[in-house]
This record gives structure tokens, sequence and C-alpha cells, in this order.
């Protein structure tokens, strides 16, 4: 589901996030544009946690 924001120019990433009765779950992150570095940062942070 991150086409829509990456067509738009938006940096995404999607993280597993676990499961929830046998179904996987899963965190997206959206920065805004240019901050490609930030949202990775972040996000790792964010996996580290989930």
């Amino acid at each position: 589901m991150t086409a829509i924001w990456s067509y738009a120019g938006l940096p995404t990433i999607s993280l597993p996030g676990g499961q929830a009765k046998g179904l996987p779950l899963g965190f997206q992150c959206i920065a805004d544009f240019g901050q490609d570095e930030f949202l990775l940062h972040h996000a790792e942070r964010i996996a580290r946690l989930l």
C-alpha cells in the first residue's frame, strides 16, 4: 500500500508488525518530500520496537 505515496513523491516504508489472529500486521511510515534519510533512521528505530 505504499505505491500511492511513492507516486506522490513521498518516501515510504512498510515494516512487519507481528500478527493478530494469525494474520500479518504491517506498519506503514511516510515522510515529507526529500526526507528519505530521516524516514530510514526512524524506521530502523520503530522496527526494533516492533
